[in-house]
């Protein structure tokens, strides 16, 4: 039976349940602390079939004690992990925000300003950068690898923050996603062509990931068709993308050579998140418009006013009894896209005050 305050998880209350797929559920939870502290995360629970599969869960271990260690303000953070009962589970910051896919789909009726574009895409790079460089205590690189940077894990807080997430916690969601029939086909448009070729994955992938999210924040559409992943893969693998500055003129020069060098075939090739970040600096450092954390935050506030989440955070705070302490909170539209599959969701961008007792969110509200 629920009880008031929210169902007991550990050393955390689950309050709402915000997400629900084929891999995993997502909740909106408070982790308790001395005297009246709190902080509000989000529970991410593996479902109980899969930690029936011992390979998944090793994978899943290992790849989420490296993630734990990353301390990056252009990364998601990870609390905890462990198990509670059945249950599998990584405690996580909410990013009170979007993700690029909204920003895409409303780039289709107001193209997104190149400055912006190239804020979110340096400040990626910080985080990709910082990941992939990332080294052990005997100074090893731990040669880290996203695997799956795609519009639901790049977002946008309101106040103007770039975060990537999932980081580091892709592998095994991967290797178990790559066995139920239909996944592949929302993942492949964001692959890299040694991705899509089953070779092996260095830093280079994620850089063409993220350059293709790029593209489609600029293009306002995507870049690859979903109706036939083989032939999209084929198109990524044989480098037949077009060029931004084809879809969009008012591209600059500066940027168009960045993004292209950025989606070379040859890893070897390819710019390093270092070398794309500073491209995109440069060209930020050079435009007339300057464009602060500030400013984009602004940005996405002001087309984005039904997302705000004015007000929940003080509900949280009252529900919780006592200090709440909590880094941003907020979008669940990342959330709901990778519990795993087709998604249950709340209401994108929202954080609905706790009930009393732990229920299933509400259908999401559409986009304008």
């Amino acid at each position: 039976m629920a009880e008031p305050g929210g169902i007991p998880f550990g050393n955390y209350r689950l309050l709402k349940r915000l997400a629900r797929g084929g891999m995993a559920e997502v909740f909106l939870a408070r982790q308790g602390g001395l005297e009246g502290f709190h902080r509000v995360v989000a529970v991410k629970r593996i479902l109980p079939h899969l930690a029936a599969t011992p390979e998944f869960v090793r994978m899943f271990t290992d790849e989420a004690r490296l993630a734990a260690r990353l301390a990056h303000p252009n990364i998601v953070h990870i609390y905890d992990f462990g198990k509670v009962g059945e249950h599998y589970f990584i405690a996580m910051e909410f990013v009170d925000g979007v993700h690029a896919g909204q920003l895409i789909k409303h780039g289709r009726s107001e193209p997104l300003p190149v400055e912006l574009v190239a804020r979110i895409g340096a400040d990626a790079c910080a985080g990709l950068r910082y990941a992939h460089a990332l080294t052990d205590e005997r100074g090893r690189k731990l040669r880290l690898v996203h695997r799956d940077v795609s519009p639901p894990n790049l977002m946008v807080s309101f106040d103007g923050v770039v975060k990537l997430v999932d980081f580091g916690i892709a592998k095994a969601v991967t290797s178990v996603e790559h066995t139920r029939p239909g996944v592949i086909k929302g993942k492949f448009a964001y692959m890299s062509p040694e991705q899509c070729t089953g070779k092996p994955l260095t830093g280079a992938s994620d850089v063409f990931s993220l350059a293709l999210v790029l593209w489609e924040l600029l293009a306002g559409r995507v870049a690859i068709s979903r109706d036939d992943p083989v032939a999209g893969m084929e198109r990524i693998r044989d480098g037949r993308l077009e060029r931004i500055e084809a879809v969009r003129p008012d591209v600059p020069a500066p940027v168009a050579a960045a993004l292209a060098r950025a989606l070379a075939v040859d890893p070897k090739r390819r710019a390093t998140a270092a070398e794309l970040g500073r491209a995109l600096e440069a060209y930020l450092k050079a435009a007339p418009r300057v464009v602060t954390s500030a400013e984009l935050g602004a940005w996405v506030r002001e087309r984005f006013p039904r997302l705000l989440t004015t007000g929940a955070m003080a509900a949280l705070a009252t529900h919780a009894g006592g200090a709440t302490e909590h880094a941003t909170v907020g979008t669940l539209a990342a959330l709901a896209t990778h519990a795993g599959g087709a998604t249950e969701h709340a209401t994108v961008g929202t954080l609905p005050a706790p009930p009393t007792a732990l229920h299933d969110a509400a259908p999401p509200t559409a986009l304008h």
